[in-house]
C-alpha cells in the first residue's frame, strides 16, 4: 500500500505554493450531470486562502461546467508525491488568454493527503485467462446512457496496470480508432467478479510483428479524484498483483505484445 500523510491548513498552503512555484501538473474532479468529469488545470498561484487555478489550453475546446460554491475534488502531482484533496469553487471567472479556457478560484483546503507516487509497470495477462472485453467511444453513448451494440467492438485485454492497458483487435474487426479518441470500456477481471467500466484515452496504435492483430495503448482517466474512481483504482492495483502472480505460475506466454513499430499515428 502507498504511505499516506496529512497536512493540515499551514502545510497545505506550503506545500500549496511550492507547487505552483515548481508548475506541477494537475487535474481537477467534478460533478455533471451524476457523472465525474475531470480536466487537466494549470496552477497559477496562490493567495490569502485561496488557489488561483486555470483550465489547461487542449487542442480541442474545453467546456467546463463548474459553478460557483461547487465542491471539486484536486489531484496534484509533485515530486514524488501526489497531493490529493477535496475543496470548493469561490469563483468561476472567464479567462482573457481564450476562449477555451477558464479561470477559477478555490478555497484552500483545510487539509490535503499527501501520498508517494507509484510506479507500476503494465503486466501481461496469462495467455490462459484470454480476457475479452467491449469498447466504444465516448459519442456513441445515448442521453439514457445506453450504448447500442453496433457501436461496441469486442477487443481482448493484453496488458494493464492501475494506470492504463493494452488492448487488441483482430486486424479484420478493426473499427478505426484514432489517437486522442476517448472510449469506455468493461471487461470482466475474474469469473467470479463483478465487470469493471472504465473510460480512458489512446494513447498509442501499434500492429503486432505478424500484422494479424492492431493494439491500442490506452490511458485511465478520472480514477484519482472522485469517490468512485478510488474504489476502481483500489481494485485495479488488487488486480494487477494477482495477475502478476498467477502469470508468474504459468508457463504459457502471451505472444501479442511482440509489436511493430507503429503503423497509425
Amino acid at each position: 500500500m502507498n504511505k499516506v500523510a496529512m497536512l493540515y491548513r499551514c502545510g497545505a498552503k506550503d506545500i500549496l505554493k511550492a507547487a505552483v512555484e515548481n508548475r506541477a501538473s494537475a487535474c481537477i474532479s467534478y460533478m455533471f450531470r451524476g457523472k465525474w468529469r475531470s480536466a487537466k488545470i494549470c496552477l497559477n498561484g496562490t493567495g490569502l486562502n485561496v488557489l488561483d487555478i486555470e483550465v489547461a489550453a487542449r487542442k480541442k475546446p474545453q467546456l467546463m461546467r463548474i459553478q460557483n460554491n461547487q465542491a471539486v475534488s484536486v489531484l496534484i502531482k509533485y515530486k514524488h508525491m501526489k497531493l490529493i484533496f477535496d475543496t470548493h469553487v469561490l469563483w468561476v471567472i472567464p479567462s482573457q488568454n481564450s476562449t477555451d479556457r477558464q479561470a477559477i478560484v478555490l478555497a484552500v483546503p483545510n487539509q490535503i493527503k499527501l501520498l508517494e507516487r507509484r510506479r507500476y509497470s503494465r503486466v501481461l495477462i496469462p495467455e490462459h485467462l484470454h480476457i475479452n472485453m467491449r469498447l466504444w467511444r465516448f459519442h456513441n453513448v445515448q442521453s439514457n446512457g445506453h450504448i447500442l451494440p453496433e457501436h461496441q467492438w469486442k477487443c481482448r485485454l493484453v496488458d494493464i496496470s492501475p494506470k492504463g492497458a493494452q488492448i487488441a483487435f483482430s486486424k479484420a474487426q478493426y473499427p478505426d480508432f484514432v489517437m486522442g479518441d476517448k472510449v469506455g470500456m468493461k471487461f470482466t477481471p475474474m469469473a467470479d467478479e463483478m465487470p469493471l467500466i472504465l473510460e480512458a484515452k489512446v494513447n498509442n496504435i501499434v500492429a503486432t510483428a505478424d500484422k494479424n492483430h492492431i493494439c491500442l495503448g490506452l490511458e485511465f482517466s478520472g480514477l484519482e479524484t472522485s469517490f468512485e474512481g478510488k474504489q476502481v483504482l483500489q481494485r485495479l492495483y488488487t488486480l494487477v498483483e494477482w495477475y502478476e502472480l498467477n502469470r508468474c505460475d504459468s508457463s504459457q506466454q502471451n505472444v501479442l505484445p511482440n509489436l511493430s513499430a507503429p503503423d497509425h499515428a
